[in-house]
């Protein structure tokens, strides 16, 4: 921790003597709060951007392992072995009220009991920027944004008419990545297309706990294509048709602290669709559409006589989404839109061991499910920096029928410098396919409905070289579902609450320094059925009540840039089916260091080393996995122009 505090301050006493009057601004402009481009000084809404400069400086870091340094968030397994299934827990929620969207598309595979998205799908290099609201976004985006979205926004076009990319980089656990990139643009059209191979020899994924038991390496392998294409006929119409694919390939282990030498899965996802943009004097309408079939297989052939297992999971969903903006004046304007979802799943399973020996089957036929929404928001702002935004949006699904939800969101900005801000959202969760219809299903699941609240301020300070933002939120669901006594129920509520403090701080034109603070709790109340008694406890299993991180990026030279960051992840408790009855087990709370540089040559060539877990701590993320000590990634990137 010494010799960190030192590096830290190397880096930053040279650059803070020649320290110059820079400003940041609260002007960022954000298209995912409102689905429209709008300031961020004018929406009440906890927006952080990810920009292209960061992740230009991310590159040997997975997806997983970005958004687990931001605030409020902790993705489970983002340490773990390449391949891990990694959960997103935003302000200590459960996975499946975070919505993760592709330029606006949702992605959330229909075949998890959650609902869940495997980030290893996406590779860094296909992303232009990523938007993370945090809080209630159920009216505007619905079902699945009851905690807040993720928008993975992608890579489009090209500054000149024609460039091309590639980039190798190699790194610890026989870890290679090749990529390869294709933009560019014309008077009537753009291009991008993004190419990436990654292959890692990995480590084993359960803890060998005794270090002598000879656990095999499980290996990881992804194919990747992210390609869109802008079609302007004029200057009023965009059409965009696009195509993302992935395939994975991936070895496993049977369980915690144990191996299994033939055990493997793959997925593969793909997403074709258009968005449409047609804009007017006064505002501009959407369609966006999408197909997307994801495919999950899994075979353990029971060579090493574990047992014999053979599964088949198949997500199709159709997503439409057409939406207008309009400005009626210069303090009025209206959005109005219709979603549709059409959603369905099948699965095979066939498992031989000493345990369970079976076969089902799950056909889409029966297992699938519609909904369609109509929503709207008014936005109305006020000459002295008052803004007020009511968002409603009716549901009608399926099963469950009609369900509203709502927003009230006021800001105030003040001077252009303090901004205070509120949110009350309701929320609407329908159980998934797997809930309903699985083995473990329950056709008579009520949907999950709660109410949030949120309210901060966030402000610039130090001649506006210093931005600070301090939320409290408090989040409070109905009908839990959860799974007891083999099948599917609902618990009574949940409840969880928190806040965050973070700062943005942009010393000089080399060096800014941001950092975070993250506290969350909560707790579900049961009834118990034999003592018609409430039993409360805390079940954020995996999310630390407290975290915190630290960056501090310096631009030496021109040429050579330097970022130091860490993480602080709180102790937390671990719910475990090693052994039965189920045990909570404690995980330590731990620190990772990271170091990254790059060194740029003639604006054409970079040069890049990543040192992560620097001081190779020992830590865990889920009882029974291993995690990657310390760790390195070095490469180089090539720009024909």
């Amino acid at each position: 921790m010494k010799k960190s505090l030192l590096l830290a301050g190397i880096i930053i006493f040279p650059a803070i003597l020649r320290a110059q009057q820079n400003k940041l601004s609260l002007d960022e402009v954000v298209v995912t709060a409102n689905k429209f481009d709008q300031k961020a000084s004018q929406t009440g809404k906890v927006v952080t951007v990810i920009s292209q400069d960061e992740l230009a400086r991310s590159s040997g870091k997975t997806l997983g392992m970005l958004l687990n340094e931001q605030a409020g968030m902790t993705i489970n397994g983002s340490s773990e072995s390449p391949g891990t299934n990694q959960t997103v827990y935003l302000r200590g929620s459960d996975p499946k009220y975070t919505l993760i969207m592709i330029d606006g598309i949702p992605v959330n595979d229909v075949s998890y009991n959650d609902y869940k998205f495997d980030l290893n799908l996406i590779p860094l290099a296909a992303i232009e920027r990523i938007e993370i609201m945090r809080g209630g976004y159920a009216s505007l985006y619905g079902s699945g944004a009851t905690a807040g979205v993720i928008n993975i926004i992608t890579k489009k076009g090209g500054e000149k008419p024609f460039n091309a990319t590639a980039g190798f980089s190699g790194g610890s656990y026989g870890t290679f990545r090749e990529q390869a990139g294709f933009n560019g643009h014309t008077k009537h059209m753009d291009y991008n297309v993004q190419l990436q191979n990654l292959d890692s020899k990995g480590f084993s994924s359960a803890l060998d706990s005794t270090g002598h038991q000879g656990f095999d390496k499980d290996g990881f392998h992804r194919q990747s294509v992210y390609a869109n294409f802008g079609i302007h006929p004029n200057d009023q119409w965009t059409i965009r048709p696009f195509v993302n694919f992935a395939h994975e390939k991936g070895d496993m282990d049977a369980d915690a602290f144990t191996d299994d030498k033939d055990y493997y899965y793959t997925s593969t996802f793909f997403q074709t669709g258009l968005n449409t943009r047609y804009t007017f004097t006064r505002g501009d309408i959407n369609i966006k559409y999408s197909f997307n079939p994801i495919q999950r297989r899994y075979l353990n052939d029971s060579s090493d006589g574990s047992g014999y297992e053979k599964d088949k999971y198949q997500s199709f969903v159709h997503t439409a989404d057409i939406f207008g903006h309009l400005i009626i004046n210069p303090h009025v304007s209206l959005l109005l839109g219709n979603y549709i979802r059409l959603e369905k799943t099948a699965q095979t399973l066939n498992s031989i061991n000493p345990y369970y020996t079976g076969k089902s089957e799950l056909s889409a036929d029966s297992a699938q499910a519609d909904i369609m929404s109509i929503y709207g928001s008014l936005f109305i702002k006020t000459n002295n920096g008052f803004h007020m935004e009511l968002g409603g949006r009716l549901n009608q699904h399926k099963i469950y029928g009609f369900h509203p939800v709502f927003s009230i969101n006021p800001s105030w900005l003040i001077r252009n410098r303090v901004k205070l801000f509120a949110n009350v959202a309701s929320s609407f969760n329908s159980p998934s396919l797997y809930q309903l219809y699985s083995i473990y299903g329950n056709r008579h699941l009520d949907p999950e409905t709660g109410i949030s609240y949120e309210g901060g301020i966030e402000t610039l300070i130090a001649h506006d070289k210093l931005k600070l933002r301090g939320t409290a939120f408090d989040r409070n669901m109905k009908n839990i579902i959860g799974f007891y006594d083999n099948h599917y129920v609902n618990y009574n509520r949940q409840k969880e609450y928190g806040g965050e403090v973070e700062l943005s701080y942009m010393i000089n034109d080399q060096l800014r320094v941001k950092g975070y603070y993250a506290y969350v709790n909560g707790q579900v109340t049961v009834k118990n059925d034999r003592t018609k008694m409430d039993s409360t406890y805390n079940n954020l299993f995996k999310r630390p009540e407290n975290s915190g991180g630290l960056s501090v990026g310096y631009q030496v030279t021109p040429s050579l840039y330097i970022d130091v960051d860490g993480k602080y992840t709180g102790a937390c408790k671990d719910l475990t089916f090693i052994n039965s009855p189920n045990e909570i087990r404690d995980l330590k709370s731990y620190i990772l260091l990271n170091v990254y540089a790059q060194y740029t040559l003639r604006k054409k060539y970079k040069v890049f080393l990543g040192i992560y877990n620097a001081t190779n701590s020992h830590f865990i993320e889920t009882t029974g996995f291993a995690t990657k000590g310390f760790n390195f990634d070095a490469g180089l990137q090539w720009s024909l122009f």
